[in-house]
């Protein structure tokens, strides 16, 4: 048994306190070892007027052991500010610009999920299509992204023409938050061309 008792009268200040130590029916060796094997119930008591008994009562168990593990799953959230110019031989070139933003939950390593679908079309002839995917790198929560931009121009919107393609990659750590900027250019006929601004973070879920 763990006892405590005041180390002078009329003193009430916690820290005024010290643990005696005794091991009923046993010397401290004894107590020590029947300890290790079974934890035993003990009991820190002070003065009523000071605090009152707190009991720690420990408890043996044969039940399985459990290991914690942190949570793997990530979040992998993007924001796109894109911009558009269509180059026009007569007049102002047009230009249009949007933003969009996407998230989705990584919970396996190596396997790629779609984050973003971003399609912007304008000019009655101009389409661009920018799509990125995301992947666990390691237990760590470090994660993997896979970017690419394309640029179509043609006699309508949706044409299939395709003039430019840009594709990037980019590492994110656990806890992350990474820029990018990427440009992908009319490289068949020059003029066009369309920017994003990236920011991809890394978060726990």
């Amino acid at each position: 048994m763990v006892k405590g008792k005041p180390v002078g009268r009329g003193d009430r200040d916690h820290s005024s306190y010290q643990l005696l130590l005794t091991a009923t029916g046993s010397t401290s060796e004894e107590a020590m070892q029947a300890g290790q094997k079974h934890p035993p119930i003990l009991y820190f008591s002070t003065p009523s007027q000071a605090m009152p008994v707190l009991t720690i009562r420990h408890l043996k168990t044969n039940g399985p052991k459990f290991h914690w593990q942190p949570n793997p799953n990530r979040r992998i959230t993007v924001s796109a500010d894109m911009y558009v110019e269509d180059d026009e031989t007569f007049g102002s070139n047009e230009t249009v610009r949007r933003q969009k933003t996407n998230s989705a939950i990584l919970s396996a390593m190596g396997i790629a999920q779609s984050v973003m679908d971003f399609e912007v079309r304008m000019g009655g002839e101009i389409r661009v299509e920018f799509t990125v995917t995301a992947s666990l790198f390691d237990s760590r929560g470090n994660a993997m992204i896979n970017g690419e931009v394309k640029l179509y121009e043609g006699t309508s919107e949706s044409t299939g023409d395709l003039d430019g393609v840009r594709q990037f990659q980019l590492y994110i750590p656990a806890g992350a938050t990474i820029n990018h900027f990427v440009r992908v250019n009319n490289d068949d006929e020059g003029g066009d061309f369309a920017t994003i601004a990236l920011t991809v973070t890394n978060s726990g879920v």
